[in-house]
């Protein structure tokens, strides 16, 4: 019995490992978007479990996000493979227990305490509640225990060199594909800003879309003790009320793919329209303008100082401080306005800093890491 479900725990933990690994190698700036969210929350953590007393080093590991994103990543993959395959069976189990031990507590966290709302573990592609991402990973921890009591059963399905070579030729090819989608964009974008998608229709609310059913909480203190009432049944006027609290009963809204786009100036006016209506729109994605890629910036400043067509509207989006976009505007002789949008909505867009975006009425029409320019020449004839 026990070989048997050792089999079927095999088939089931390589292939969930390997599916999940390779979602998120085709998007490693977007799982260390996702650490660098967990590494800022257990910096200021105010639960009982007391993280924040290691702020200095989680604020530390905020500026390798990346290469600790890329590491999981290739480990996450490789051990699904090499388990399949039944390579070096005893150090790939224990290696796999030890990241389910760490991912199941980063899903347990985000779901108890609420803190991160979405753990990415399957990228943008599959969105998963705290929940639901706690429970799968509880049960691969199950999994992973009938691998351990079974490890005797997990013999290799190949011969000894064709497993070292497919051991080692998995572990180069997911470095290598890894390493493209960090230099370049993700191959394949499920992301809401990819090209051909329109923003504004992404925007709306969706038909089927209904308000929470809610419940109101007043908060009122007397005499030091605090107290909640409800909405139709009000103390007295010795309470002193303190807050309201709104408890959703049964979850029934939609958010639109797209619900926190905008672009405003520096002094707050909105002119999200102004460019989602343009004929075309060019803009230049920096989330920290102040950590862009000054050649980059560079490169885009020469190639937009030959569009001239005042159909086209030209402005930089970043969510740095205004004293900090000027400064480096003037450093860089940015000839063109700067807007200010959500750091998180920035990064979303395009996974690079700085990156260039095309919009026609609206829609994403082209994207351009700084990695990956177009000349001035390549420019015209995509806005023509």
């Amino acid at each position: 019995m026990l070989q048997i479900l050792t089999h079927i725990a095999r088939f089931l933990v390589g292939s969930l490992f390997i599916f999940s690994g390779l979602i998120k190698a085709n998007d490693p700036k977007g799982t260390a978007i996702k650490l660098e969210e967990y590494f800022e929350v257990f910096s200021n953590d105010k639960t009982e479990l007391g993280l924040s007393i290691f702020s200095p080093i989680w604020s530390a590991l905020v500026q390798f996000a990346l290469p600790i994103a890329i590491i999981l990543i290739v480990l996450e993959v490789v051990v699904g493979i090499f388990l399949l395959i039944g390579y070096k069976p005893k150090l790939t189990v224990y290696t796999l227990a030890v990241t389910i031990v760490f991912f199941t507590f980063l899903t347990f966290y985000s779901a108890f305490f609420n803190k991160v709302t979405d753990c990415g573990c399957f990228g943008d592609a599959f969105k998963l509640t705290p929940w639901q991402s706690f429970q799968k990973d509880v049960v691969l921890c199950v999994l992973i225990v009938i691998l351990i009591a079974g490890l005797q059963y997990i013999k290799p399905l190949l011969n000894p060199v064709a497993t070292q070579f497919t051991a080692n030729f998995s572990l180069l090819a997911t470095a290598a594909l890894v390493a493209y989608t960090t230099y370049f964009l993700p191959i394949i974008d499920f992301r809401p800003y990819k090209v051909g998608n329109n923003i504004t229709e992404l925007m709306k609310e969706p038909q089927n879309s209904k308000p929470d059913s809610v419940r109101y909480e007043l908060i009122y203190q007397k005499n030091g003790t605090q107290q909640a009432f409800d909405i139709k049944k009000l103390p007295d006027s010795t309470w002193k009320w303190q807050e309201t609290k709104t408890i959703v009963l049964e979850k029934r809204h939609i958010d639109p793919p797209i619900h926190d786009f905008s672009i405003s100036s520096e002094q707050g006016d909105a002119f999200t329209d102004v460019f989602l209506e343009a004929d075309v729109a060019i803009l230049v994605i920096s989330n920290k303008i102040e950590q862009a890629n000054p050649k980059a910036l560079q490169k885009i400043n020469q190639i937009l100082t030959t569009q001239d067509n005042p159909n086209h509207k030209i402005a930089a989006l970043t969510a740095s401080l205004p004293a900090d976009a000027k400064q480096i505007a003037q450093q860089n002789q940015i000839n063109y306005p700067i807007y200010y949008s959500d750091n998180t909505t920035l990064k979303t867009i395009i996974r690079s800093n700085p990156g260039l975006v095309i919009l026609k009425k609206g829609t994403v029409v082209a994207q351009f890491p700084a990695t990956n320019l177009p000349t001035k020449d390549e420019l015209k004839i995509l806005l023509n």
